[in-house]
């Protein structure tokens, strides 16, 4: 095939190191290293990195990818399609294309090259992506319970490690709590639907990335939870990840330290702490009851924006955000119910305050 294709296991050579093929050679694993790519540059701005890296890698990834779809009744389908790690490397594994997992990929992908086409000024690009976006059906969800289905006829029924049928939620957002009431009911009927089952299948990553998707799903005290559990059963006293837990002798205890658990901890610390998807910026929207003083400084959001802020008697005190580029920011009041004094004119959408900004502006609030 003409185009790039990564592999889901690559050596430090960039080698392919095999291993379960249904992962080792999942066929949108680039896709996936892309989003890397995008939040990069709308974090950054960076436009430069934009042009020259971002936009040509993604794009050449999904060409190669798509070059393997077939038109089926005016949808795309992938030949092959997995959802990590389901069914582990049993050839069950295979699911009935395209998985939830593949489409979030293929959307959020066709969605972000739109984008970033458009950000660039590449009209052709813009209407190409716009018309293969226009071929992919929506996520797939369970009737009964209204939560994302693995696949086609898979619903989510039992413990598992990889929350991959939820990657729409985290990390790509493209199903959020913002779009409407449905899409707020979905990510959590998704969230609690895995939260709720007995964890004996998790490793350690598993519960870092269970605080993630319940911090987007607004549940603050079982993101907490995940993550306590994670320090005190997955990691030594070096700190490193260990994937399996240390302390319960019905288990294998193996130590396979690996870097991703320690980093989404991080990651679902922040988005406990402030959210940016779907335009909106958002702090302390799943902050626990027990954390009654907290605060942040400088944590970047999606648009470039620097964000700070401080919680006191459980309630948002402060908030500070500095625009690195002339933006309109769009906050969800985080002091509600017109309680908040701000230092800069705007107007009000909803229950979100938005600001016209310079570069290099900055807008303070205080609770009254």
């Amino acid at each position: 095939m003409d185009g790039p294709m990564v592999p889901g296991v690559m050596s430090l050579r960039g080698q392919a190191m095999g291993g379960w093929p249904q992962y080792g050679y999942m066929l949108t694993a680039g896709l996936w290293n892309g989003h890397a790519f995008y939040m990069h540059w709308k974090i950054t701005c960076d436009d430069k990195f934009l042009a020259e890296r971002a936009y040509p890698w993604l794009a050449e990834i999904a060409d190669a990818v798509l070059s393997l779809a077939e038109e089926m009744d005016g949808e795309l389908k992938l030949p092959v399609s997995v959802s990590p790690e389901w069914n582990s490397e049993k050839f069950t594994a295979y699911l009935k294309p395209n998985s939830n997992f593949d489409q979030a990929l293929l959307i959020w992908a066709t969605e972000a090259l739109k984008e970033m086409a458009a950000a660039l000024g590449r009209k052709a690009d813009v209407e190409k992506w716009a018309a293969v976006r226009a071929k992919l059906s929506p996520l797939l969800y369970d009737e009964r319970t209204g939560a994302l289905l693995v696949s086609e006829g898979v619903p989510f029924g039992h413990s598992h490690r990889h929350h991959s049928h939820t990657l729409a939620i985290h990390p790509l957002g493209i199903l959020n709590v913002h779009q409407s009431e449905e899409a707020r009911r979905a990510v959590q009927a998704s969230v609690r639907q895995l939260l709720d089952l007995e964890p004996r299948h998790w490793t350690g990553y598993s519960h870092t990335w269970a605080a993630a998707l319940a911090a987007r799903a607004g549940f603050a005290d079982d993101a907490e939870r995940c993550l306590i559990e994670f320090n005190r059963a997955y990691v030594t006293r070096n700190g490193f990840h260990v994937n399996s837990n240390q302390t319960n002798p019905k288990t294998r205890r193996y130590r396979a330290f690996t870097l991703e658990g320690n980093f989404m901890l991080m990651d679902a610390v922040q988005e406990m702490c402030m959210q940016s998807f779907g335009g909106i910026v958002q702090v302390f929207p799943a902050i626990p009851d027990s954390w009654k003083e907290a605060s942040f400084k400088d944590l970047r959001a999606e648009g470039g924006f620097k964000v700070s802020a401080k919680r006191t008697g459980g309630e948002a005190a402060e908030v500070e955000v500095t625009a690195r580029r002339n933006s309109v920011l769009k906050l969800k009041d985080p002091f509600a119910d017109n309680q908040g004094s701000w230092d800069h004119a705007y107007e009000t959408q909803g229950d979100c305050l938005v600001f016209k900004l310079a570069a290099g502006e900055t807008v303070r609030g205080k609770r009254k």
